[in-house]
C-alpha cells in the first residue's frame, strides 16, 4: 500500500470508526478523559493545574534523588485522614 501524501486530516480519516467504549457511548465530549491520562492507563479526577504541579514535583525529586546516586526509586502511597502522602524511598 502506498502512503499519499498532502492529505487533509478528514482525507486521512476516511473510513475510520472509532471502537464505542464507554468514554465514547455515555460521556459527554467535555467530560472524557484527557488523552494525557488515558496514556498513563490511570484516570484522575484532579484539576489540570494540580497534576502539573504534582508532575513537576515528582520530576524534581527524582533529578534530586538521581543526583544524590540512587538506583531504582521505590514509590509509597500512604492515606492520612484528608492527606494523601506520597513517599519515594531510593533503591541502592
Amino acid at each position: 500500500m502506498k502512503i499519499k501524501k498532502n492529505l487533509s486530516d478528514a482525507d486521512m480519516l476516511k473510513g475510520f470508526a472509532e471502537k464505542e467504549s464507554f468514554e465514547t457511548a455515555v460521556l459527554p465530549e467535555e467530560k472524557r478523559p484527557t488523552p494525557k491520562t488515558e496514556e498513563a492507563g490511570v484516570l484522575v479526577s484532579l484539576p489540570e493545574e494540580v497534576l502539573t504541579k504534582l508532575d513537576k514535583a515528582v520530576l524534581q525529586l527524582r533529578f534530586k534523588l538521581k543526583q544524590q546516586g540512587a538506583g531504582e526509586v521505590k514509590w509509597q502511597v500512604q492515606e492520612n485522614g484528608s492527606e494523601i502522602i506520597i513517599k519515594a524511598q531510593a533503591q541502592k
